[in-house]
C-alpha cells in the first residue's frame, strides 16, 4: 500500500514552485528610442547644447532588484584627435528597480566640438547594465551583463570666418586705384562651397568703382583660408569723403560669414596743391633738351652778347687813338 502525501505538503510544494518561478522569469533592458537604437543619434552642433539618450531596464520579478550602470566612449574612434576626452557623460551608477517595474534612466552627453571631427564621422556610446543582486540576495539566474551600443554621429558643420587682411594706410587721392583683401576661412568640419562675395560701398560713393576675383562659385576645403581681393578704383572727380566698404561671402548651404565693414577716406586735389603743382614748371620758355649740366641757352646767348659788346669797345677806342693826333703836338 502506497503512503498518501498529506495535502499540506502539496500546498507547501506548489506555493514554493510558484514563488521561485516568479524571481526567474528575468528581466530586460534596452534603448527606449527605436530609432535611436536602429539609426544612431547626431550630436549636437553646439558645445553647450546636451545630447540625451534615454534607456530602461524591466525587471519581470516580484522582488526590488538593482542594476550597475557603466557608460563608454569609444576611444580610437578619432584618431586624429583626444577631444572625446573633454566631453562630459552623466550618468547613474546604479538603479533599483521594484519586482513588476519598469525604470528608465538617461544618459547625458555634453561639450562636443562637432567641428573637431570629420562631418558625419561616428562614434560609439556603449552603455552596460549588470545585475547586482535583489534585496542583498545575489541570485546567479540573474546574473548577467546587458550591452547596448549607441551610434553617435557626428553633424556637419559649415563655419564661415572672415577678416580684412589688407586696407589702406591712409586717404587714397582721386583718380587713383587701391586694394583691399579680405580672407575667408572655412572653420566647420566639412567643405563647402562659396556661391557668392558681394561687396558695395552702400550707395553713397557712387563714383567708386569695386572689381572683386577670384570669381564664384567656388569650392573651399575644410580648414583652408581663400583671399578674395576687392579693387577699389576712385574717379578723378570725386570728393573729399569716407566711404564705408562692406563686403560678405555666402555658402552653398545659406551660411553667412555676416557683413565686414571698412572705412576709405578719398581726398580730392585741392587749388592750392594745383598751384604748388604748377609752380614746379621752369619759368623759362627755353627748355634744355641735353645734358641737365649744361646752362640754359638764354645764358649762352647773354653771355656772347656781352662779350661782343666789350670787344667792340675796345676796338673803338683804339681806332680814335691812332686816328688824333697828340696835344703836344699843337703846343
Amino acid at each position: 500500500m502506497r503512503g498518501r502525501i498529506p495535502l499540506s505538503t502539496v500546498v507547501m510544494l506548489s506555493l514554493m514552485t510558484f514563488s521561485v518561478g516568479a524571481q526567474t522569469s528575468g528581466w530586460t533592458s534596452g534603448i527606449s528610442d527605436e530609432d535611436a537604437e536602429k539609426n544612431g543619434v547626431y550630436l549636437p552642433t553646439d558645445k553647450n547644447e546636451v545630447l540625451q539618450i534615454e534607456l530602461y531596464v524591466e525587471n519581470g520579478g516580484t522582488m526590488e532588484s538593482s542594476f550597475d550602470i557603466d557608460v563608454e566612449v569609444c576611444g580610437d574612434c578619432a584618431p586624429e584627435t583626444d577631444q572625446e576626452e573633454d566631453w562630459v557623460v552623466n550618468h547613474p551608477d546604479s538603479i533599483d528597480v521594484s519586482g513588476g517595474a519598469n525604470e528608465t534612466f538617461s544618459v547625458s552627453v555634453s561639450n562636443v566640438r562637432a567641428e573637431a571631427f570629420d562631418a558625419e564621422q561616428t562614434l560609439d556610446l556603449t552603455v552596460r547594465i549588470t545585475y547586482a543582486g535583489s534585496q542583498g540576495v545575489n541570485r546567479p539566474d540573474l546574473q548577467r551583463t546587458d550591452e547596448h551600443v549607441i551610434v553617435l554621429r557626428i553633424p556637419r558643420l559649415i563655419v564661415l570666418d572672415a577678416e580684412w587682411k589688407e586696407t589702406p594706410g591712409g586717404p587714397i587721392p582721386a583718380g587713383t586705384e587701391t586694394t583691399l583683401v579680405i580672407a575667408i576661412t572655412n572653420s566647420g568640419n566639412s567643405g563647402t562651397r562659396i556661391d557668392a562675395f558681394s561687396v558695395s560701398e552702400g550707395g553713397k560713393c557712387p563714383q567708386l568703382d569695386l572689381e572683386v576675383s577670384p570669381d564664384v562659385p567656388l569650392n573651399i576645403e575644410r580648414g583652408k583660408t581663400e583671399d578674395f581681393r576687392i579693387v577699389v578704383s576712385v574717379s578723378s572727380a570725386h570728393p573729399t569723403k569716407r566711404c564705408t566698404i562692406t563686403a560678405s561671402a555666402r555658402s552653398d548651404e545659406e551660411i553667412t560669414t555676416g557683413a565686414l565693414n571698412t572705412e576709405v577716406s578719398i581726398e580730392q586735389a585741392s587749388v592750392a596743391d594745383q598751384s604748388d603743382q604748377d609752380s614746379d614748371l621752369p619759368s623759362s620758355t627755353f627748355q634744355s633738351n641735353g645734358d641737365d649740366g649744361l646752362p640754359a641757352p638764354s645764358f649762352l646767348l647773354l653771355l656772347c652778347v656781352v662779350g661782343l659788346a666789350s670787344a667792340r669797345q675796345r676796338r673803338r677806342m683804339d681806332v680814335i687813338t691812332l686816328g688824333c693826333p697828340s696835344v703836344e703836338k699843337f703846343e
